[in-house]
């Protein structure tokens, strides 16, 4: 009996040991944009199925009418991503505020993530008041 209560503490210890927080994972995702020096990678990897659509929908658009929808990075906001600066992160429930410096300019970015079963994805990215979501559904 005590080894089957000691086997059930363990696995549930276990299970929430496991868990990712959205701010242990949002740092995940910036140490691959940095390690890469591409935000393209993180979003096949950790974009929803709604942010995954939305951003199909932008390049679809892009391809259509050769004009580019999205033309800057996200979560290193601006064209030529400076990652000498480690950013500073903070949460408020699923949503991770992120303050990047670059070039001595600080950027305020918050990564809507969505968490289930300890395993998190990205929702969306809100930079200068700007839904990464919004913007890629309205291409055309």
């Amino acid at each position: 009996m005590k080894k089957t209560i000691l086997m059930a503490v363990l696995l549930v210890s276990t299970a929430f040991a496991a868990a990712e927080t959205p701010v242990d994972f949002v740092k995940k995702v910036y140490r691959e944009v940095k390690a890469n020096d591409n935000e393209g990678a993180v979003w096949d990897k950790y974009a929803d199925s709604s942010l995954k659509s939305a951003l199909r929908r932008a390049d679809k658009a892009m391809q259509k009418s050769g004009e580019i929808c999205l033309d800057a990075g996200m979560l290193y906001p601006g064209q030529d991503p400076d990652y000498s600066k480690t950013p500073q992160f903070s949460a408020t429930g699923n949503r991770v505020k992120v303050v990047v410096t670059q070039r001595g300019h600080r950027d305020t970015v918050y990564v809507v993530t969505n968490c289930t079963g300890g395993t998190c994805k990205i929702s969306d990215v809100i930079t200068g008041g700007l839904s990464l979501k919004q913007q890629s559904n309205s291409c055309r």
